[in-house]
């Protein structure tokens, strides 16, 4: 399979984001802006669902550009080409890369068990890290609440004093 490797830069912050996919840089980008518009646009998206790349997307001032075409034997391959990749930026722009997890850092060695294992536990700390973030929000959505309240409140007693 023919894969893209690619990265987006916002230009006012300087983020990156590295990616890769079988579609040319301007399909998977007009895919990334319709997930975002997705997401930004109903309510009722599941707000864990926020991509790495969303942030980048948000200011619409934003940079994209074909880091490698490589020719990629399985997703093991992708996710190691990706990894390499990811990486390779992180040396260069730290905490301004925004990719949430670095891929294939050991896929290229493990056997398809441990491939398995691998994508399990994956899965079981993604939930238990939206697990912390909806606590996280419910805890400052409260917070926000009752400073709201405390607001209206203070601001009825001088209205009607």
């Amino acid at each position: 399979m023919l894969l893209t490797i690619y990265y987006i830069q916002d230009n006012d912050t300087g983020c990156v984001y590295v990616g890769s996919t079988e579609l040319t840089l301007e399909e998977r980008m007009k895919q990334h802006v319709a997930d975002w518009r997705r997401y930004v646009d109903d309510e009722s998206a599941e707000r864990s669902r926020c991509m790495s790349v969303f942030p980048i997307l948000e200011g619409n001032n934003y940079t994209e550009c074909v880091i490698e075409v490589y020719e990629a034997k399985d997703k093991d391959d992708v996710l190691v080409r990706e990894g390499y990749w990811q990486r390779m930026y992180k040396d260069k722009y730290g905490k301004l890369l925004l990719n949430r997890r670095v891929e294939g850092l050991m896929l290229k060695n493990m056997t398809k068990k441990e491939k398995t294992e691998y994508y399990r536990l994956e899965k079981r700390k993604q939930r238990a890290e939206k697990r912390e973030v909806k606590a996280v929000l419910d805890d400052t959505i409260e917070q926000v609440v009752e400073e709201s309240v405390q607001l209206i409140g203070d601001y009825s007693e001088a209205v009607w004093v």
